[in-house]
């Protein structure tokens, strides 16, 4: 998981830039797996589930719908940089 696993460990960001420095990291994990998709011309599909949002996205915005949204849209906004 780029997003590393669901754990209960609750994060505290005192500054956006502490969210984006994790932002960054996945995107450093997560690109090469775009990076070959698109070499092989694969689909790839981006997605939720409520039981698997990250401490991360939890702790940032709660159990909430918009928590959900904005994780999916953060996965789909590095691919389409690399589309």
């Amino acid at each position: 998981y780029a997003d590393g696993r669901k754990s209960f460990e609750e994060i505290t960001y005192e500054d956006p830039e502490d969210y984006q420095r994790e932002l960054d990291y996945i995107e450093e994990v997560f690109t090469p797996l775009v990076e070959k998709c698109k070499r092989l011309d694969r689909a790839m599909r981006i997605g939720t589930n409520h039981g698997s949002l990250s401490a991360r996205t939890l702790s940032y915005y709660g159990d909430t719908p918009k928590g959900m949204v904005t994780s999916a849209f953060e996965f789909a906004e590095i691919c389409r940089k690399h589309d």
